[in-house]
This record gives structure tokens, C-alpha cells and sequence, in this order.
């Protein structure tokens, strides 16, 4: 099996861990709600919501924000919310970011990939 690889994307609020598949890339994209710090000084640990709300620093025990998996052709299948679709949004900021966080999620499991249609990334 292929490793999962894990990365922040702070300025948007986003963890995202990608599991490359040569010829796709399935990803899980988590929301930090917010950051936390251990002095008391430097609040940049961040954590995430869990299903129930309860907060956890473990992405695997976070409610997934957006979830899907990117094919070698550019095309692409994204879930959004739980598992019924429902996502909560508030505020334009957070929308700009859903998008912003897809973007990016499209161009990286591109450069993941191999033998991809670059025109489509």
C-alpha cells in the first residue's frame, strides 16, 4: 500500500491527507476549527472537530470536511460534509476557502501522479 501523506494548509484551515494510487490520488481534507497552544504563548497546534463536536488532534478521529480522489485524467469525484452531504458554512471566508482547498487538492495529487494528462492539471 502506498503511504498517506499529511499536510497543513494554515492559511486556509485545512489538513489534507493524500494516499497516492499511481494513477489516482484519494484524499480526505479536514477542517482545523482551531489552535491551541502548550505555553500558553504560541497557539499554533491546531485541532479539529470530531463527528459528536468534541474536539481531538488526531485527523483520524475528525470529521472529514471533503473527501474524494483525483484520476490521472483530471477527472475527479468529491463528497462533501457527512456522510447524509451536509457541510455548515459560515461566512463568505469560509466559502472563498472550500474553493481555495479544492484548487489545491487538485493540483497536488497531480503532482503525486505519475503518467498524468498535465493539460489537466
Amino acid at each position: 500500500m502506498c503511504k498517506k501523506i499529511i499536510e497543513t494548509y494554515n492559511e486556509l484551515d485545512f489538513t489534507v491527507s493524500f494516499q497516492n494510487n499511481n494513477h489516482s490520488v484519494d484524499f480526505n481534507a479536514y477542517e482545523i476549527a482551531g489552535r491551541y497552544s502548550k505555553n500558553n504563548k504560541d497557539f499554533t497546534i491546531p485541532f479539529y472537530l470530531k463527528s459528536n463536536n468534541d474536539e481531538t488532534e488526531n485527523i483520524n478521529e475528525a470529521k472529514t470536511m471533503i473527501r474524494g480522489t483525483v484520476k490521472w485524467d483530471g477527472c475527479s469525484h468529491y463528497y462533501f460534509g457527512d456522510c447524509d452531504g451536509y457541510m455548515y458554512l459560515y461566512g463568505k471566508t469560509k466559502i472563498k476557502n472550500i474553493q481555495e482547498i479544492i484548487k489545491k487538492i487538485h493540483v497536488r495529487c497531480g503532482e503525486l501522479m505519475d503518467n498524468l494528462d498535465k493539460d489537466e492539471f
